[in-house]
């Protein structure tokens, strides 16, 4: 073999080596840990430091990979065939088909598979050790990079391409569910993590205690009457009507405060201004909005301003954490009210019970006597799974908990038709299903 046969048969080597370098950094950046890497990064890791701005700039990172990959094939294939003829002289058909699928097998083993299979052992180590190197590469690549980025951005705009966000909230709940089967989080992790996620999705509708249920004074109300009130109830906040009108919240222990000190109390002049918020405000920016304002309690009202209930900030906290219960509340393991038109109940319950707990009429005595479990046992003519749904008439009925072949708690939404509304409108133009 002359000097220039072996010359290029090691440019071929490196070229492949080359490729293997381009394919195993591929896999590594494609399936590194951002958050690891932060880790490292912040406890002085200069080389996850480079990965992780590496990662940053994925898409053009990617863009460099992928053509400095297909470059060094194209020029390995091209050297290939060249010592090919240098060795053989003059291929035949059956030469040239050979040589052809020699190093298309070369180039796919040690060029693509074995080093993708490599870095894949571990993507986060793999992309810190790549790193240094890969930088360097993809400043030679830049011109070459910027060029077909371009024409990317060309044929996207030609063809009305959007960008779409690199992880939905989907993938993120599939992700925490993943982590709860393998027990890297708990399942109280996880409920939480799955009650933040459906927390910009609940409304005001969804959580409201509705007027029936409110405890309020009057401004026609005596100071006798008011400390009656007072006396017999819970609430450390109440508002105030004047007629039919929500005119201020009370605070329970001013009032207290300046009757004890005074011998009376203006009811008129404790209390306070009050905030009212429609029916579809997201809870998520009122909660920010109350806390800002110092407010912890505000009027529900609809679009025509009839007042429907009201919400406070511990009615927006439940909805990550759960119900909280005070010394002073009544608990009900069998049935509780969650807020707006929306009601859990044990699958023992029977129907007369939840229907009376909900404020629903219905007066077939057949039907009231059955318990939730058997009910919806004939109904859907089986043993439903956890988060299974049914709808009877105007009530929807979801499946929490099944223990021991039995539906041990249920979901039930009442459709009320003044809190129906319309999905949420998501930034993107996307709606949202109801919670």
């Amino acid at each position: 073999m002359d000097p220039s046969s072996t010359l290029i048969l090691l440019s071929c080597l490196a070229l492949l080596g080359f490729s293997a370098f381009f394919s195993a950094s591929e896999s590594a950046f494609v399936g590194a840990n951002r958050i690891k890497l932060k880790s490292l990064a912040e406890n002085g890791n200069r080389r996850a430091a480079l990965a992780l701005s590496i990662s940053d700039k994925f898409d053009a990172t990617l863009t460099a990979i992928l053509v400095g990959n297909c470059l060094v094939n194209t020029v390995c294939a091209s050297l290939a065939t060249v010592f090919t003829l240098r060795v053989f002289g003059d291929m035949t058909p059956v030469q040239t088909t050979v040589t052809t699928l020699v190093t298309t097998a070369v180039v796919i083993l040690f060029g693509e598979i074995a080093p993708k299979t490599l870095a894949n052992y571990d993507h986060d180590a793999a992309a810190v050790a790549f790193a240094p190197f890969l930088r360097f590469l993809l400043w030679i690549l830049t011109p070459l990079t910027l060029l077909f980025s371009g024409l990317t951005y060309v044929v996207s705009k030609i063809s009305g391409g959007s960008s779409e966000p690199t992880v939905t909230e989907d993938e993120i709940s599939s992700i925490i569910e993943t982590g709860e089967e393998e027990g890297v989080i708990d399942e109280e992790q996880s409920d939480l993590l799955q009650s933040a996620l459906e927390f910009s999705g609940t409304r005001v509708a969804d959580v409201l205690t509705l007027w029936d249920d409110v405890t309020f004074v009057s401004l026609s109300m005596t100071t006798e009457e008011i400390l009656e009130l007072i006396r017999n109830t819970k609430y450390s906040r109440l508002p105030v009507l004047e007629k039919d009108r929500v005119v201020g919240i009370l605070l329970v222990r001013n009032y207290l405060r300046s009757y004890i000190t005074t011998g009376r109390a203006d009811l008129r002049r404790l209390m306070t201004k009050p905030t009212f918020v429609p029916l579809d405000a997201p809870i998520d920016d009122l909660l920010d909005e109350m806390s800002r304002n110092k407010c912890c309690m505000a009027i529900v009202r609809d679009k025509n301003g009839r007042t429907m209930g009201l919400v406070t900030v511990e009615d927006f906290l439940e909805e990550l954490v759960g119900e909280i219960y005070d010394e002073d509340d009544e608990f009900d393991p069998n049935f509780a009210k969650l807020g707006g038109n929306y009601f859990e109940a044990s699958g023992k319950l029977t129907l007369g019970a939840l229907f009376d707990g909900m404020g629903y009429e219905n007066s077939d005595e057949a039907l009231r006597s059955k318990r939730i479990h058997t009910f919806l046992l004939e109904r859907m003519g089986r043993l439903p799974e956890e988060g299974e749904e049914y709808d009877t008439g105007d009530l929807h009925f979801t499946v929490d908990e099944v223990t021991d072949e039995r539906i041990a708690r249920v979901t039930v939404k009442l459709d009320t038709p003044e809190l129906e509304l319309p999905p949420m409108k998501q930034p993107d133009g996307e709606e949202s299903d109801e919670k």
